[in-house]
């Protein structure tokens, strides 16, 4: 009886040095991806591609074990109703599970200050409301991004009216999904116009 305990215990030892070993190995190359160049220029394309803008973050950090910071984020000849936005102290946090259900999802993304300009733009005459079919590696890996909740303490949001600068200045901005689109609540703040 001692003996079969003996290897029973040397076995469950062994698996959880080797289990606790690999989580930090695991981590260390998690970490070293996401504050290295690569995950950088993934990032800045692929929000340029979802901002129809020249995206361009500032030094990534992460944050915790689902968390990513960055200090700044710049993005610039933008070509839809975004023209360019710039942020400062942004912190979020992944949600693993989204994965499984083929979507990366990021909750609680805060921005200490944030400012954007705005166009006024038309739909394109052959606009389609229809979402695009999802390519073929898109049924195994995720491939769209949710934001469950924006919030930035310091918002300026501007656009130009009889060609000088117009907008709400130093409002608090929450922004959270509603369906396939956006709800965005501002309080307090001023309103400005030439």
């Amino acid at each position: 009886m001692k003996v079969w305990f003996r290897k029973r215990f040397a076995v469950i030892t062994g698996g959880a040095i080797v289990l606790v070993a690999s989580a930090f190995f695991i981590n260390a190359r998690i970490t070293s991806w996401i504050q290295g160049p690569g995950f950088k220029e993934l990032l800045d394309r692929e929000t340029s591609k979802g901002l129809k803008l020249q995206a361009n973050y500032g030094t990534l950090e992460r944050d915790g074990l689902w968390g990513l910071k960055t200090d700044s984020f710049h993005g610039d000849d933008g070509s839809k109703t975004i023209i360019s936005m710039e942020a400062h102290d942004i912190t979020g946090a992944f949600n693993p599970l989204g994965a499984i259900l083929r979507y990366w999802e990021i909750d609680s993304l805060h921005l200490k200050t944030g400012t954007v300009m705005l166009q006024k733009t038309e739909a394109p005459p052959a606009a389609s409301n229809h979402a695009p079919w999802p390519p073929w590696w898109g049924l195994v890996w995720p491939y769209r991004v949710y934001l469950a909740d924006v919030q930035v303490d310091d918002a300026n949001i501007l656009w130009k009216l009889r060609d000088k600068e117009s907008g709400i200045y130093g409002t608090h901005l929450e922004i959270t999904p509603n369906w396939k689109d956006f709800e965005y609540e501002a309080h307090d703040g001023d309103f400005k116009t030439p």
